[in-house]
């Protein structure tokens, strides 16, 4: 059965760059790719890749990295030749590109050797692939704090006490198509102590792996 690529709208400008801009601009942005270190946020990876070359296009480069970054996660089912081919047409068919035939084809070769960037680029997407391979993603927490009033039987008489109750809100991302999702959790006084000590011993195991690692010469990717 025939693939059937969908370019989404948001990456279309970063392939059209791509294909439009000078030769001597990729060979500067490939240059910048292959001395940067992988991490595991592909903007904050863009940054890396700008201060190596400061005449490079910031803009342009976030967005062609947020571009091609997916395309790793697809080489493992499709192959890197088939993803740019099917690009490639895909592209050729986009009538409000309007990319010539020799456009598309330095695109190809020029996505090519990107995709050959195995130990900066790809490194940072298989990394992401990895550490969010999750059927659920933390995107933000809050904790609400409220009184309570305690109120006799008859309820237009002051109240006679009070509680402190505590509202957890957790937002996440569920699934591949980063479904925006929150729940809510009550907590009283000794909650908020044990979610502080297993806060506090998930951070102390972090730099114990972190310290692991560093014995045995692992480089250790973070978002920073």
């Amino acid at each position: 059965m025939p693939r059937h690529l969908n370019i989404p709208d948001r990456h279309k400008a970063a392939f059209k760059y791509l294909a439009g801009t000078t030769d001597d601009e990729i060979d500067r942005l490939i240059s910048a790719l292959s001395n940067t270190q992988p991490t595991l946020n592909p903007d904050v990876f863009a940054e890396r890749v700008v201060s190596k070359d400061d005449s490079l296009n910031a803009n342009e480069v976030t967005r062609l990295i947020s571009a091609i970054v997916p395309l790793f996660w697809l080489r493992r089912d499709i192959g890197p030749g088939a993803i740019i081919d099917d690009i490639g047409k895909a592209l050729q068919k986009d009538s409000e590109l309007d990319l010539s035939v020799e456009m598309v084809a330095s695109l190809k070769d020029r996505l090519a050797k990107l995709m050959a960037l195995e130990a900066t680029l790809g490194a940072t997407a298989r990394a992401l692939a990895v550490y969010s391979d999750d059927q659920h993603t933390f995107c933000s927490g809050k904790i609400i704090t409220d009184i309570r009033p305690v109120y006799k039987s008859d309820p237009e008489q002051d109240p006679v006490a009070a509680v402190i109750v505590h509202t957890l809100k957790i937002a996440y991302h569920e699934g591949n198509d980063q479904e925006h999702k929150e729940f809510f959790v009550a907590l009283d006084e000794s909650d908020l102590l044990e979610l502080a000590g297993m806060i506090a011993r998930a951070k102390a195991k972090s730099v114990s792996a972190q310290r692991m690692l560093d014995k045995s010469m692992t480089p250790y990717l973070s978002d920073e």
